[in-house]
């Protein structure tokens, strides 16, 4: 019976681990020296996760005309200790809000 109920407990632990929460968030997409970075009311690094944002230093190149200028952003993300695990990332058609 423990056995069961150990088996079960571990199994919900997984399955809840496993279920992650996405925030939907608006701010500022910025590369320095290859690292990207989000900005709304702090910075913080960002880890783009998924086959489609690979390559987005060539796409932030082509949408920003000089490295370093924020791109107005609406990203889906998770926060992780110390960077955001980013899923998609669209710019923001009516901009962000200061």
């Amino acid at each position: 019976m423990r056995l069961g109920l150990f088996i079960v407990f571990i199994f919900l632990f997984f399955v809840a681990k496993g279920q992650t929460q996405l925030d939907t968030l608006e701010g500022w997409w910025t590369m320095q020296d290859g690292q990207h970075y989000f900005e709304d009311q702090t910075t913080i690094k960002v880890k783009f996760v998924g086959e489609e944002l690979w390559g987005m230093e060539d796409y932030y190149t082509a949408m920003v005309p000089q490295i370093g200028l924020p791109l107005q952003v609406i990203i889906t993300a998770t926060k992780k200790e110390d960077y955001l695990e980013v899923y998609t990332l669209t710019p923001s058609p009516e901009g962000c809000d200061d």
